[in-house]
């Protein structure tokens, strides 16, 4: 017997396992709504130390998403004006916004790696409703 026959694999991970291991609930995701300012959003995001939270319109939570990394910049270029609702900058320059993908909390770790390739986070779902938000951090806790 060698040392590979000792070794025993750990089972892999499910999405569900690491939606319940996180400790985000519900009621903790944050978002951004229409009607908030460009300004308000970054300086929220920057204070809390996020880069990324969906945009919600009367719970729409695929309405869209804001990301720093474009947030910032256009209010340094003057793209986004500090006192403009985020939906005029949407508006703008929609496919800055787009919604994040969702997914249900069933879905296999395959499926989320494939909506993390193209978008920067996704919304798990538990029937109808958004349970937690998932990002490429959270996916290398599957492997």
């Amino acid at each position: 017997m060698n040392d590979n026959d000792l070794e025993r694999k750990e089972p892999e991970r499910t999405i569900e396992q690491l939606v319940n291991d996180k400790p985000l609930k519900f009621q903790d995701i944050l978002f951004a709504t229409p009607d908030q300012t460009v300004g308000d959003i970054v300086a929220k995001m920057e204070k809390i130390g996020i880069s990324q939270m969906p945009l919600v319109k009367d719970d729409d939570w695929e309405y869209g998403s804001v990301l720093l990394q474009i947030l910032k910049p256009g209010l340094v270029d003057g793209t986004y004006g500090k006192d403009l609702p985020i939906s005029e900058a949407m508006k703008k320059d929609e496919k800055n916004f787009r919604p994040f993908p969702t997914l249900p909390i069933g879905a296999s770790r395959k499926d989320l790696e494939h909506k993390l390739f193209r978008d920067t986070a996704v919304l798990i779902t538990q029937g109808t409703k958004v349970i937690n938000i998932l990002t490429a951090a959270d996916q290398l806790e599957l492997v």
